[in-house]
């Protein structure tokens, strides 16, 4: 597979290149079994939320099975899931 088609779910070209010269990822989760499934989302993706910087190149939703790219409406769509009580990912 060539390096166009790895990355060209990512819309910016800075996302492109931080994605093929990453070198680390960063897991949240949260184990609190005393929570609904929803509700742990709800509290990772406001931690995620205030994570995000330049060198996040896309987050990625296991329970959607879902890889957002990090755009402009990433922070806002994990501020939505962080204030709501169920996942909206597509």
């Amino acid at each position: 597979m060539d390096v166009k088609t790895l990355t060209r779910f990512l819309p910016q070209k800075t996302q492109r290149d931080a994605w093929l010269a990453h070198k680390a990822w960063v897991a949240i989760d949260c184990h609190n079994s005393d929570q609904q499934d929803e509700s742990k989302y709800c509290i990772t993706a406001n931690l995620a939320s205030e994570l995000l910087d330049d060198n996040v190149a896309a987050v990625y939703f296991p329970a959607k099975g879902a890889l957002a790219p990090h755009d402009e409406q990433l922070y806002v769509s994990l501020k939505g899931i962080a204030g709501s009580s169920r996942v909206d990912i597509e």
